[in-house]
Order: C-alpha cells, then sequence, then structure tokens
C-alpha cells in the first residue's frame, strides 16, 4: 500500500530554536535589511519549513527511529504522522523539548476532521515531501538566496502575513505562489498550499 499523505502531524523546530539557526548560518549570506525584516514580537514563523523530524535522519535519533518504525507501517510519510498520539510518543522521545513543537498540516482541497486541541494559524506555500521546502519562508520571512529577487518582490506580500509569518487568506496565499512562480528564480515548482494548525494545550 502506497501511503499518500493528506493531513498529519510533524515536530518542527519552534521559531525561536529555528530563527537562531537561521541567524548562526545565513546572517553573512544575506543582506543587513532581511535579518531585520522579522520583529521578534510581531512574526514568528509557524509553517511547515523548521527542519521536521522524520523517517531519514538521526539528530533525534530515538524519536526519528521510532518516526523510521511508524513509516514502516504506513504511519508515517515524510516526517507526517498519522495519529496525535503517535505524534506525541515521538516528541516524548525528542532531545530538547523545548526547542520542539507539534503542528498539523492538512492539504487546502481536502475534507479533514480538524484535531480539537489544534486552531488555524495560516496558510503555507511549501511542499509536502522531502524537507517541506516553503518558497514563503524562504523568500520573505528568513531568505537564504541562491540568486537575488526583485527589490520589489517580498515587500507586498510580507505585510500580508499574520503573526504566525503566514497568509491569513487563500486568497493572499494564491497571489502569493502565482507571483513566485511567475519568476525564473523560483526553486521548487512543488509547493502547494497547506493549512497550517498549531497546539493550543
Amino acid at each position: 500500500m502506497i501511503l499518500i499523505i493528506q493531513s498529519g502531524f510533524l515536530i518542527v523546530k519552534t521559531f525561536e530554536k529555528a530563527y537562531m539557526d537561521y541567524l548562526k548560518h545565513h546572517k553573512r549570506k544575506v543582506p543587513a535589511r532581511y535579518l531585520k525584516s522579522i520583529p521578534k514580537n510581531k512574526i514568528h514563523y509557524r509553517g511547515l519549513y523548521r527542519n521536521a523530524l522524520d523517517e531519514y535522519n538521526s539528530y533525534n535519533s530515538r524519536a526519528e527511529l521510532l518516526i523510521a518504525g511508524f513509516a514502516m507501517n504506513d504511519k508515517c510519510l515524510d516526517g507526517f504522522i498519522t495519529t496525535y498520539d503517535d505524534a506525541v510518543e515521538v516528541y516524548d522521545l525528542v532531545e530538547r523539548k523545548k526547542n520542539y513543537e507539534i503542528v498539523w498540516v492538512k492539504r487546502t482541497n481536502t475534507q479533514e476532521v480538524i484535531p480539537g486541541n489544534f486552531s488555524f494559524a495560516g496558510f503555507d506555500t511549501a511542499s509536502f515531501t522531502g524537507d517541506h521546502f516553503s518558497s514563503l519562508c524562504e523568500w520573505i520571512v528568513m531568505p537564504n538566496w541562491l540568486s537575488k529577487p526583485p527589490d520589489d518582490f517580498a515587500k507586498p506580500h510580507f505585510k500580508k502575513l499574520n503573526q504566525y509569518g503566514l497568509f491569513s487568506t487563500l486568497t493572499d496565499a494564491e497571489n502569493f505562489l502565482n507571483c513566485y512562480f511567475e519568476y525564473e528564480w523560483a526553486e521548487n515548482a512543488n509547493c502547494e498550499i497547506a493549512e497550517i494548525y498549531i497546539c493550543h494545550e
């Protein structure tokens, strides 16, 4: 049986941890004006592109070994865990838990039941496979460019982001993605619109 993920739970780095790692690794590669573009008290990116634990790595060995076991039994794919109980079981094995959180993600064209303890955070433009590359995160929130986009590309879209560094409306997400794919420097054709839900327990 081939597992096709329509929705699922990811264990990702918190914004604080992801942003500190970003500054550590990229601040010499990115223009200083963009490093100042994330007001720490206003926008905390809570989307997919935050180094999710998955079945392919061993940075968090015990947790990811369990994920690999779930994958072998069609209970996980590309880090997406199918049930909340399984996600919690993995999270309990995570080292430095304060650096990680559980999010629930769904494709916009599916009628999935939203878990009761999760609330809508916004729309991301990201891949459901691989490292969950997000064009929104990569080109607006935490840029790491291989080539430089037009100076006026990010600004109008950045103004549409909510406190979670995501688009609040599907229309804004669609407009950004359509605009993004018009440019020759667009990096990933697998990006699609994803609904992000965060735990409010």
